[in-house]
């Protein structure tokens, strides 16, 4: 890593590296552990062929990212130099003849990566290549796809396939039909923005862009449970006898008594808690860890019942962390883990009503 000082800017740059008594400088990382049987060496170093820092800023960042989308394609089972690379590779820039301006042109309208180039392709161009939870979620659609279907281009598939896709997963009742809905618009999303980013006219048009399925919506409502009065009325009263309370209890403790979203109670900040005046409150707003559903998410939110006394307990317990759930938060990734903490919320709500009890999401 090297800091930079360029035109008054200081700049710190991961994995560039000048190696003592060279002209050049290097781009230097060690491999994940996971992934090191896949390469020759542990550690990679790759000269970068300039001696300028700013240039050398760049291809260090640049060769980050490819490497960043080789790492994602390796971890979801996948080739390691996925067939956009080479595309890519016989589209750079260089001096061409017209005849090889003509044949560049073909290439470019008739490249069409297949479905499992999208992921990686995805977390690039919403600039995500180091965002964990993002690139599992879309590896995660991938997988579903393919789970029933071949690995082709997006447009390449048809209503039938997809029906066919929905039915198979609906029949083996492995994923609910919320999840099902949840995967089909990820791959909407990442085949419309990685065509459109590509320009890639042949799969703009492909039939993941109108899909409505009656059964998932129907399917859903049924699933869906709401909390009794009595639930309630037990969940509440586990929650006081509860000794020691654990970060899933006081989770639920802040849930009960405020309609928060798990995102939104993830990502609270000590800063937005405030307890000092006649009527104790949480700010619910976004900031880089957490993204709100919608423009009106924001809002303050009354802290009363389990609510204050969740969040009063929690205050004790912070030991100056700035986050009100220190357990929830991924510091690393910038983002909050809603995920944990929804497993171990519906864990505990199973634990203290049943196996059919409603869910926290």
């Amino acid at each position: 890593m090297q800091n930079l000082h360029i035109d008054g800017l200081k700049l710190t740059v991961p994995y560039l590296y000048k190696p003592h008594n060279r002209h050049c400088y290097h781009y230097r990382r060690t491999v994940p552990k996971d992934l090191q049987a896949h390469y020759p060496q542990k550690v990679l170093l790759k000269s970068l062929a300039t001696a300028n820092k700013a240039h050398a800023a760049l291809a260090c960042l640049s060769l980050n990212t490819q490497l960043e989308e080789e790492f994602a394609r390796l971890r979801a089972g996948l080739d390691k130099i996925s067939s956009m690379a080479s595309f890519r590779a016989a589209t750079q820039d260089n001096y061409r003849s017209a005849a090889q301006e003509l044949a560049l042109k073909t290439l470019q309208q008739h490249f069409r990566p297949p479905a499992s180039d999208y992921p990686a392709l995805y977390a690039s161009v919403r600039y995500k290549t180091t965002d964990r939870k993002f690139i599992s979620k879309s590896n995660a659609a991938l997988a579903f796809l393919l789970k029933v279907l071949p690995d082709k281009p997006p447009a390449n598939y048809s209503r039938a396939e997809v029906n066919a896709l929905v039915t198979h997963h609906l029949n083996q009742q492995q994923l609910s039909p919320t999840s099902i809905d949840r995967h089909l618009r990820t791959l909407r999303a990442m085949f419309n923005a990685v065509s459109l980013e590509h320009d890639l006219i042949h799969d703009r048009d492909h039939v993941f862009i109108n899909l409505k399925f009656p059964q998932l919506e129907t399917q859903d409502e049924t699933d869906r449970k709401e909390f009794t009065q009595q639930q309630q009325d037990i969940l509440r009263k586990a929650f006081l006898k509860a000794r020691p309370k654990s970060p899933a209890m006081l989770m639920l403790g802040v849930l009960l008594d405020t309609g928060l979203r798990m995102n939104e109670a993830c990502g609270l900040r000590w800063e937005d808690i405030g307890l000092d005046g006649q009527y104790p409150y949480a700010s619910i707003h976004k900031h880089p860890f957490r993204r709100l559903k919608t423009k009106h998410s924001r809002r303050h939110i009354p802290l009363v019942g389990t609510a204050l006394d969740a969040i009063k307990l929690l205050k004790s317990q912070s030991g100056g962390s700035k986050w009100v759930f220190v357990d929830y938060i991924d510091e690393n990734n910038q983002t909050t883990r809603n995920d944990a903490a929804s497993r171990a919320v519906n864990q505990l709500l199973r634990d203290i009503l049943g196996p059919a009890a409603p869910t926290s999401v």
